[in-house]
């Protein structure tokens, strides 16, 4: 594959007359990286140009070196996700114009043609990157603004009487989250008032036969979970990160008593982000509960076209903006190359959390073009022009055991759990002091995986009691 060197110093080379080292990366005629083998018979690789942890070539290339070094064996695991949010669906959306004024009533709601769109252009997605054959949309969705809720037969190509029953005839084409009944901030709501935003947002979904993923909710503006402005009288002012200890108790009560394992949190704020790399927080109020953060894109929530979004993109990151990052003004196509290029450098990190969008972002703006599948589109482009294995696509709850899983992981590891490689029993044999679960790649053991060319296996360890699985060596 070709792979993107930016932003690096890079010392083109060639390897010398009777050097026995292996080319490995090229750039035309210049070598960059080489192995070679010392004489007591260790590898080597090296590269001659710099890189870190920010930059495309270091995703793309480092874990391949450290699967290179390890044979194959270690701890952990690494893996490539693409999940996508669309949050507020059967909502209303605000109106941003290219000339910055905001509608509000009536804003933006999709057509039952769009959201018959949206599945068309999901599917031929899934059509031209076979890798992401399993790319299904998340709706976030509001359930009072649904329209009266027919009963005759609806038409799955949009030509139904209302959104509403579009959605109901679309339901299994995309996977489905409880958004909350109105949309209301739950930083401050009573018990009984949070209890029937959830539960009447229940009631809609059985009613359209949605299949709700029960045990998540993403609460609007990742509201309830410490972080609110405040002047509450002023929707312009920045909310400030109180901490997840002062998160509404009221929702974490809600989300026991109906069954919630899963609360939506925002990378954005740094009290939920996780201590370790696509993990969970277990919520210090109610350890039962996980928060599992989102990536907010900038893709805005109210933009509908091109023209809009890159207008707003530029009032707030072009030279004039309000938090100016560029020396000059955007188009479309080179904020869609950067954005979705940062949602690639952690799609190729192996990260696990999901992307949000809105519904704005569904309209269709010409020959079935959307913002949220151009920028879906680019994201699989660049996957696979860099990966042959298979890009996954959780649904929510499956996320959530996840997190819940490497969170597990994480903690057996800072527990003192060792592993040993036995190379003439081609066997690992792992302890903990403590009981615990761990992912080895590079083993076979009762309910593995295979990921590409990479055995999985989990390992569940008692205290002090070795389990020994079988080596997969890479050759």
């Amino acid at each position: 594959p070709q792979i993107p060197l930016v932003q690096s110093y890079i010392y083109r080379t060639s390897i010398g007359l009777g050097c026995a080292a292996d080319p490995v990366i090229t750039a035309g005629s210049d070598v960059l990286g080489v192995r070679s083998t010392s004489v007591d018979g260790r590898e080597r690789l090296a590269l001659t140009f710099t890189s870190n942890q920010y930059l495309t070539q270091s995703n793309l290339l480092v874990y391949g070196m450290f699967r290179w070094a390890s044979k194959g064996i270690f701890l952990g695991e690494q893996r490539h996700f693409l999940n996508v949010d669309v949050d507020d669906w059967l909502n209303t959306a605000d109106h941003y114009y290219p000339d910055g004024h905001i509608e509000y009533t009536p804003g933006y709601r999709p057509s039952p043609a769009e959201a018959a769109n949206l599945a068309a252009r999901q599917a031929a997605l899934r059509a031209a990157y076979p890798q992401a054959g399993d790319l299904t949309y998340n709706l976030a969705f509001n359930g009072s603004d649904a329209d009266a809720i027919t009963t005759g037969a609806c038409a799955a190509d949009g030509s139904s009487v209302n959104l509403t029953a579009t959605t109901r005839c679309l339901a299994t084409s995309f996977r489905w989250l409880n958004h909350t009944y109105s949309h209301p901030e739950l930083n401050f709501t009573s018990y009984a008032a949070t209890y029937a935003e959830v539960a009447n947002n229940r009631a809609v979904a059985t009613a359209l036969g949605l299949p709700e993923s029960s045990n998540v909710l993403k609460t609007p503006e990742y509201s309830g979970l410490g972080v609110y402005s405040d002047n509450p009288d002023n929707d312009t002012d920045p909310p400030t990160d109180h901490g997840l200890t002062l998160s509404n108790p009221n929702l974490l009560q809600v989300a026991q008593d109906l069954g919630i394992s899963y609360l939506h949190g925002n990378m954005s704020f740094a009290s939920h982000v996780p201590s370790c790399f696509n993990c969970g927080i277990r919520h210090p109020l109610n350890p039962a509960i996980t928060v599992v953060p989102d990536y907010p894109t900038n893709i805005a929530y109210f933009t509908t076209t091109p023209d809009e979004q890159t207008a707003f993109y530029n009032s707030y990151y072009g030279p004039n903006g309000k938090f100016p990052f560029w020396s000059q003004n955007l188009t479309y196509s080179q904020m869609l190359d950067y954005e979705t290029g940062q949602a690639f450098n952690r799609v190729s990190a192996g990260v696990a959390n999901t992307n949000t969008l809105h519904i704005a972002n569904v309209r269709d703006y010409g020959s079935g073009q959307t913002l949220l599948t151009d920028w879906t589109d680019q994201v699989l482009a660049k996957y696979t022009a860099a990966y042959a294995v298979p890009l996954l696509n959780l649904d929510w709850s499956a996320i959530g055991q996840y997190t819940v899983s490497r969170t597990g992981h994480f903690e057996a590891l800072a527990g003192g759990v060792d592993a040993v490689y036995d190379r003439v029993a081609g066997t690992v044999t792992v302890t903990s002091p403590a009981a615990g679960t761990v992912q080895l790649t590079g083993a076979q053991a009762a309910g593995s995986t295979t990921y590409g060319s990479d055995a999985l296996a989990t390992v569940t360890l008692a205290a002090a009691t070795p389990v020994t699985v079988t080596a997969v060596v890479r050759v």
